[in-house]
């Protein structure tokens, strides 16, 4: 019993993380002090716990022919989700129609996805590479549907990770064996610093209110039938057809059923595609993939 007990505790621990953000949220919602700590602990996350991990990960692993099919698979992925959804959804008042976009097509493969492939893998090798490409895409596909071509190269040089990806992967081929063992031996614990920080902030920051999808159940069904049937479906035929090592394809296959990123309610308010719609999609949908992060840490 104890051994079972211990083999759960990683998932124990991930809902647990949730929880508490989520209760936080409901005891403190009305406090600004926590409003601003959770906004420090977003921006800690975001500023430098993914980029230092980004870092420690490329660090030791460089890059592999392996990462050439990663970036292919996001790159049709995106194509085919985004091409698809906008002829579903075309003759569609456009702010909801580019907030379904990108809410289906994007998913929470950091702020979620990294703890959930910590838990079964315990290694992010091919979910770092993958999710570094889909953000570098989320922010050109927003951009380019807001026709806000001129800020797009502006904001891919704000990306944190884009840094830590390019600094780890310098590191790897001119550092000594040595230094980079010793290094990764201190940057090591911002793994699960960053998966139940992330898990934490995750809980505190996804809408409370369920009544935001009011009128939109239309939205939230296909938003919820594309995160969780379509995208790995799609998923599966591309790495079918490109055949990357087995810990490639489980990783991607699993970052395939996360549910939609709360990034996307950011860009939905920032570009006025029905933020309540995405907030209220991101809420019901993440709640529903805690019964298929349980279902996959069990099987797997």
């Amino acid at each position: 019993m104890s051994g079972l007990i211990s083999d759960f505790l990683p998932i124990i621990y991930l809902f647990s993380f949730i929880g508490f953000g989520f209760l936080a949220q409901y005891v403190f919602r009305g406090y600004s002090w926590f409003s601003r700590g959770v906004g420090f602990l977003s921006k800690f996350v975001y500023y430098v716990l993914v980029p230092v991990v980004f870092f420690d990960v490329f660090m030791v692993r460089g890059l592999g022919i392996a990462d050439v099919g990663v970036l292919a698979t996001t790159t049709l992925y995106v194509l085919v989700s985004v091409a698809v959804l906008l002829y579903l959804l075309r003759g569609r008042d456009s702010s909801i129609r580019y907030g379904v976009v990108i809410t289906s097509t994007f998913q929470n493969a950091v702020f979620l996805g990294f703890p959930v492939i910590m838990l079964i893998y315990g290694d992010l090798t091919p979910a770092a590479m993958y999710s570094l490409t889909l953000f570098i895409y989320h922010l050109l596909v927003a951009g380019l549907l807001a026709s806000g071509r001129s800020s797009i190269t502006r904001s891919l040089l704000n990306l944190p990770i884009l840094y830590g990806f390019l600094l780890g992967s310098i590191a790897h081929y001119t550092l000594p064996s040595s230094t980079i063992s010793s290094l990764h031996f201190v940057l090591e614990p911002s793994h699960p610093l960053l998966s139940y920080t992330a898990v934490f902030v995750l809980g505190a920051t996804i809408p409370f209110n369920i009544g935001l999808i009011h009128g939109y159940r239309w939205e939230v069904l296909l938003i919820g039938a594309w995160r969780f049937i379509a995208s790995p479906i799609i998923h599966y035929a591309i790495l079918l057809l490109l055949e990357l090592p087995p810990l490639y394809e489980a990783e991607i296959m699993v970052l395939s059923v996360m549910p939609p990123a709360v990034m996307n309610t950011v860009l939905a308010r920032i570009y006025g595609w029905k933020p309540e719609l995405v907030a209220g999609a991101t809420l019901v949908h993440t709640l529903i993939s805690l019964f298929i992060i349980i279902g996959l840490a069990i099987l797997l």
